[in-house]
């Protein structure tokens, strides 16, 4: 928030006047003078020219520039705030010309309480109060515990007034300021040159002075709201649309989604790449639905084709298909990498029911790799033993028959591989596709359009 407060040269009295009627000496209006015996200052509001009231000769003091803006809040305007009936009575346009910040300064007037200011920023509205007080320490004020942090310096120019005033404010006025914060507490210095003037301030919430003042909130404010409401509600339609999605998706086919009609551990050798192998008999459920086939095989650095015929028996429509299994792994100067993957799948899209057959047709690389050395040939000690025994019966000068000498056969290469067969299984590619264009709108919404909305 900018710098906010008025700059009082001095303490109003404890009496106040009564509002009087006064004519304007450079155009004749009327300027009502509601704090009679204590402003000093007004603005006519027919020519805008401040008039030193406190003069009985009504003396003009400068020629203000023409009044080009109506304050939010019209002087004479009366409200409510911290339990006080205030009366708008004064009004003045200030900024910080170094850092190219504006703010509007509103002159509170109550006859029993004195004087306020309602600032009025970027950052929302400031009630202060004139501290009657010497501060010697910001961050340490007496009778105040809270601790203030600061300063923040500035300067405080007054751009345009109206209204009246208990000093003689005029555009062009400038002081020095230095904020301190306690949020929600401020405590601001002004600064003009040996008279310096302490004010605490404490933030409002926009709806409460709007309610005092009878306000309508800005446009701006008014179109954020709409924002607000209309992302809450593109958020609340999102969410039940993505909740009923997930609802269908996981109620898609009832009792019978995703039921496992069969499954079967294969195992094929280099010797089966010439005939099929026959599944035991499946049964598929319902008139008709999807067949999902899906297929683990625990291979290594390898591959594995399967040629799948679903054949309906006896003897009716075959449904085939083709899958590749393919996985490799190793170590690199980048470290471990993977490559494929130990399971795939293939999907019927509609299936009647039935009795069906799978007919499995496999070829794998480790079939057409050159079959390993015969193992060397070992003893055979049983042999040895009855050997053995025959000599000890042997007549005195016959020799014994060697042990037989068994090489054990080279072991064939096969694959295990389990096929497992699901009927009615949910379309996840419909459910994706379809939450892929469900979230990125209520996402941008929520982020971006949030985001400049401030």
């Amino acid at each position: 928030m900018s710098e906010t407060s008025a700059t009082p040269p001095r303490p109003a009295p404890k009496r106040q006047g009564r509002t009087r009627r006064l004519e304007c000496p450079q155009c004749g209006g009327v300027i009502e003078v509601r704090a009679s015996g204590i402003s000093i200052s007004a603005v006519c509001n027919s020519c805008g020219s401040t008039v030193d009231v406190a003069n009985e000769e009504l003396k003009v003091i400068a020629e203000a520039r023409k009044r080009t803006r109506e304050p939010d809040i019209a002087i004479g305007k009366r409200g409510t705030l911290a339990g006080t009936e205030w009366e708008v009575i004064g009004f003045q346009a200030r900024s910080n010309p170094r850092e190219g910040w504006t703010w509007d300064e509103y002159l509170l007037f109550n006859p029993y309480r004195g004087f306020r200011f309602l600032a009025h920023d970027d950052e929302g509205w400031t009630l202060f109060c004139v501290l009657r007080q010497d501060v010697a320490d910001a961050k340490h004020v007496e009778g105040d515990r809270r601790r203030y942090e600061g300063p923040e310096t500035g300067e405080a120019r007054t751009d345009y007034v109206l209204g009246e005033f208990y000093w003689r404010a005029r555009v062009g006025d400038t002081a020095e300021t230095q904020k301190y914060q306690a949020n929600p507490y401020l405590l601001v210095q002004e600064r003009t040159g040996d008279e310096i003037v302490w004010s605490r301030g404490v933030k409002l919430a926009a709806r409460t002075v709007q309610a005092a003042f009878g306000l309508a909130p800005p446009q701006a404010a008014v179109k954020a709201v709409s924002q607000r409401q209309r992302t809450i509600r593109v958020l609340w339609t999102s969410a039940a649309a993505i909740l009923l999605l997930i609802v269908l998706h996981a109620m898609s086919f009832g009792a019978s989604r995703s039921l496992q009609v069969f499954r079967q551990e294969f195992r094929v050798a280099a010797s089966d790449r010439s005939r099929p192998v026959v599944s035991a008999p499946i049964t598929v459920p319902d008139s008709s639905g999807n067949l999902r086939i899906d297929i683990k095989c625990p291979i290594q650095n390898d591959w594995l084709d399967l040629n799948l015929s679903l054949v309906r028996e006896p003897g009716g429509q075959s449904y085939n298909a083709a899958q590749t299994i393919e996985y490799y792994t190793g170590r690199d100067e980048d470290g471990s990498w993977t490559e494929g993957s130990q399971e795939g799948s293939v999907l019927f899209a509609d299936i009647p029911g039935g009795t069906y057959r799978l007919l499995v047709e496999a070829d794998a690389g480790a079939f057409r790799k050159s079959p390993p050395r015969p193992q060397q040939a070992g003893v055979n000690w049983n042999a040895i033993i009855a050997d053995a025994q025959r000599a000890a019966s042997l007549e005195p000068g016959a020799k014994p028959q060697p042990a037989q000498v068994v090489a054990p056969p080279a072991p064939e290469p096969a694959i295990p591989f389990t096929i497992e067969i699901r009927r009615h299984v949910p379309a996840q590619e419909f459910f994706w596709i379809s939450l892929v264009l469900l979230v990125p709108y209520p996402l941008y919404r929520l982020l971006f359009r949030r985001g400049s909305q401030g």
